[in-house]
């Protein structure tokens, strides 16, 4: 089913199913048995566990990005940064970062990375899609000041190893929804209700950094013995609009993002 009033789509969860019995089912009311699929939450852009889910908000509409002292992963939510020296002007600007204090700025394209050096090296061209890893000597905010992007972008995926950033919707995506959009834009998966059908593989992993500068390492629930889909999909973790993400894709891939735009949130942080 759709909604577009609200944009609710249910096949965005389509087979998760959540903790099921050997017979298939993973409700049983008056005596019956029945199997219900998780629903998509624009809360957080992910599947709801269950009706009963608090769901955790991302505590804000801001494109502030938090800046640890060391590397951290980004996406640049904001539009008109078109270069990594502008990037770079832009983090270490008035009320921002420390002059000098952004050390490196890296991205990845065909199985490389490529390093600039602000004020020493040649200005890299930064795609809106691009994964940016940011080497900083302090801790601080960036506050960008520039306009958040209102529009889904359309981002090519490489075999193996890709370093993107989403940059929609406000105030992020789960990993398993990220899975979910890919497996379905194209045509991977199969699945029937109550079997396991074959999917054709599509992402084996996402890893991006967590707020506190920990490991996020998201896989999609393994194949079973004969190599078919297996269910339900594994829960997934936050990636707010602000950050960079690896994707490790088994082949070629396109994938639009997909997602609500949250407009304002309320006092107990939830997205409208």
């Amino acid at each position: 089913w759709y909604d577009e009033i609200n944009g609710e789509n249910g096949d965005k969860c389509a087979y998760n199913y959540g903790g099921y019995a050997a017979d298939g089912s993973n409700i049983v009311l008056h005596g019956n048995h029945y199997i219900v699929q998780q629903e998509y939450s624009n809360w957080n852009n992910g599947c709801a566990l269950t009706a009963y889910q608090g769901n955790g908000g991302y505590g804000g509409v801001s494109p502030s990005v938090t800046i640890q002292k060391g590397t951290t992963l980004i996406g640049v939510p904001v539009s008109g940064i078109t270069s990594t020296s502008q990037l770079a002007a832009s983090l270490m600007g008035p009320g921002q970062l420390p002059a000098g204090s952004i050390t490196q700025i890296q991205l990845y394209h065909n199985g490389a990375y490529q390093t600039y050096t602000p004020g020493k090296g040649k200005a890299l061209p930064l795609a809106r899609t691009d994964g940016v890893l940011v080497t900083s000597t302090v801790a601080g905010t960036w506050k960008p000041s520039r306009t958040v992007y209102t529009s889904a972008p359309t981002i090519q995926l490489s075999p193996e190893w890709n370093l993107v950033a989403a940059t929609y919707p406000n105030p992020g995506l789960m990993t398993d929804s990220i899975y979910n959009q890919i497996a379905a834009e194209s045509g991977a998966c199969s699945a029937g209700i109550l079997t396991n059908q074959a999917c054709s593989p599509t992402i084996s992993e996402i890893r991006t950094i967590g707020a506190g500068g920990q490991t996020i390492d998201w896989k999609p629930s393994p194949s079973d013995a004969t190599g078919n889909a297996t269910w339900p999909q594994t829960y997934g973790n936050q990636v707010p609009f602000t950050s960079g993400m690896w994707v490790y894709a088994t082949k070629a891939l396109t994938w639009t993002v997909q997602g609500s735009q949250c407009q304002t949130v309320d006092s107990s942080g939830v997205c409208h």
